[in-house]
């Protein structure tokens, strides 16, 4: 976000958005992909997957 005179404007070259389990809703930059990185291992702790880093 960037403010442009008295208006916030998007300046995210790729932004995502995921929506979480409990309904929580995670917004962010994701042009090197970690959004998406942080998503999966997110869902993987969550479900108890031990072969995933976090």
């Amino acid at each position: 976000m960037a403010l442009d005179g008295d208006e916030l404007v998007l300046n995210a070259i790729e932004c995502g958005s995921v929506i979480l389990a409990d309904g929580r809703i995670a917004v962010a930059e994701n042009n090197t992909g970690r959004l998406t990185r942080w998503a999966l291992a997110y869902e993987s702790r969550r479900r108890g997957d031990s072969d995933e880093e976090g």
